[in-house]
């Protein structure tokens, strides 16, 4: 039954997405991280794309085509 609902309820996505792959030396990161319990890479990868938007709002965007 629920695959029968979400095939009927899927629709082609409308808004264009992203994606951006980096290589990056973390080994101070994961140091940081370990010294903090309950802090891990996801917390200091938000922190820092919260940084960058505070610098440069402008990144924070939506493109709709159509």
């Amino acid at each position: 039954m629920r695959n029968a609902l979400a095939v009927g309820t899927w629709s082609a996505p409308r808004d264009g997405v992203a994606h951006l792959f980096i290589s990056a030396d973390v080994t101070d990161a994961e140091a940081w991280c370990a010294e903090r319990p309950g802090v891990t890479l996801t917390h200091v990868l938000g922190s820092a794309v919260a940084a960058g938007l505070v610098v440069a709002p402008d990144l924070n965007s939506r493109v709709v085509l159509g």
